[in-house]
């Protein structure tokens, strides 16, 4: 279980992986030291996506596409959780299931995400609302009205995030068309030894050793996650799609089998939907947007 809880603390990091950027210095002044197209602030957008009538349109600040591999056979989970009904007695089409997650992700980007500056040193900054929750998490999820959150705007980095997350220890940069967030080796070694399990970044190294294939860069100074992005008319879709994703379907699989008990969450057995979503795809995608302000 220890070990289990190491990899569930590098999880977190690794995928919330917002990362240390990579810069240089000869002792010559060449101009700007970072430099990014996509450098600005953003603030959440949407693309509207027709209703399953057809007669109107939803807005989606997430998006989760899926290419079904047999679109007559497509994985069926137990949608039992939406209606309150017992557990395993609503095998539901995996197709009719992922518009209701893509539907509670969506909003949490809409009302959580005020706001993210990308800025001109290889830094961000953001600007978010927390959620709400009652002692009924899954009801919160599955209400018509969605989680309610806190309208006051929290601001990242500052005072209440320095503690966890200092400055310097995340940032980003772009290279060969991706957007890599990562951590830096530093942060690893100081935040590890805080917590009383030595130098996270071994354990990372543990982890790219047994999980082979995950596309993390690993430099003297930091690890880097990539992620995928197009820029269009001031509009950044940043996304993942199932060859990204494919690495890490045993690693996700094992944590979320080990933490995440279904009868807990109403019978919601995340780590199978994972497992049947990354088997039963040709094709997958997984995006946000954000729309540039300034």
């Amino acid at each position: 279980m220890k070990n289990l809880l190491h990899k569930s603390a590098i999880l977190a990091v690794a995928f919330a992986a917002l990362v240390s950027f990579a810069s240089c210095d000869d002792g010559e002044d060449k101009g700007p030291k970072f430099k990014s197209e996509l450098i600005g602030s953003y603030v959440p957008t949407y693309i509207e996506v027709p209703t399953a009538t057809g007669d109107d349109f939803n807005k989606m600040y997430f998006t989760l596409t899926p290419t079904w591999a047999d679109p007559n056979n497509i994985p069926t989970v137990d949608g039992s959780f939406m209606l309150g009904l017992p557990a395993g007695s609503l095998p539901m089409g995996m197709n009719d299931v992922l518009p209701f997650v893509e539907g509670i992700a969506s909003h949490f980007v809409k009302e959580g995400l005020v706001g993210i500056d990308l800025k001109n040193d290889g830094s961000f900054g953001a600007q978010y609302r927390t959620p709400i929750f009652s002692d009924n998490i899954l009801g919160d999820l599955i209400s018509s009205q969605g989680v309610k959150f806190d309208p006051a705007i929290h601001t990242f980095p500052g005072t209440e995030t320095d503690e966890i997350l200092p400055a310097g220890a995340l940032s980003y940069y772009t290279e060969n068309g991706k957007l890599f967030f990562a951590v830096s080796k530093e942060f690893l070694k100081t935040a590890g030894a805080d917590l009383g399990v030595g130098d996270l970044s071994v354990i990372i190294e543990e982890l790219l050793a047994q999980y082979k294939g995950l596309n993390i860069v690993s430099t003297e100074e930091y690890y880097a996650l990539p992620l995928k992005y197009t820029l269009e008319n001031g509009v950044v879709k940043v996304y993942v799609d199932r060859a990204m994703i494919l690495p890490y379907k045993k690693l996700l699989t094992e944590l979320l089998g080990a933490f995440l008990d279904p009868s807990t969450l109403g019978g919601i057995d995340v780590a199978d939907m994972i497992t049947k979503l990354i088997d039963g795809t040709s094709e997958l995608e997984i995006a946000f947007r954000l729309k540039k302000v300034a």
